[in-house]
């Protein structure tokens, strides 16, 4: 499977689970092992594709190294609460600079990550079928 069509299995788990969303009550996961409530709605979909991504074995080492925040949401465009939707979710790829020198190991996964995606952002909308995504520099 490419990795396209994996990226389409977790954005569709991810938005498939948009309903379940409730500020400061619903808990998530970000690996298997760590749980957190959600205080606002672009960290559940930061969590939650965290997550599905876990779900991928090229990115579980990094996943649990970064505790779940090898993704992080630094926007949504027209979120909307109540409907539990967005039209654009904007995730960066954990920032290589951030990792400590000794750290070489996760250093050298995060370059082959970063290598494997062709950037560090990646854009999707919320709809369950149609989905589009956008990787960007």
């Amino acid at each position: 499977m490419d990795l396209d069509q994996i990226l389409l299995k977790v954005i569709a788990e991810v938005n498939r689970t948009l309903s379940t969303y409730e500020k400061d009550y619903i808990s998530c996961r970000r690996t298997p092992e760590l749980r957190e409530v959600c205080t606002s709605f672009e960290q559940f979909v930061e969590m939650r594709f965290n997550y599905e991504c876990y779900k991928i074995p090229e990115l579980q080492k990094l996943i649990l190294a970064t505790d779940g925040k090898l993704f992080s949401c630094v926007g949504l465009d027209e979120p909307d609460t109540v409907k539990r939707k967005f039209k654009l979710a904007h995730l960066e790829i954990l920032d290589p600079n951030l990792i400590r020198d000794e750290d070489i190991e996760i250093k050298e996964m995060l370059s082959d990550v970063l290598k494997l995606f062709g950037g560090r952002k990646i854009s999707f909308n919320s709809v369950p079928k149609k989905i589009k995504f956008k990787i960007e520099e």
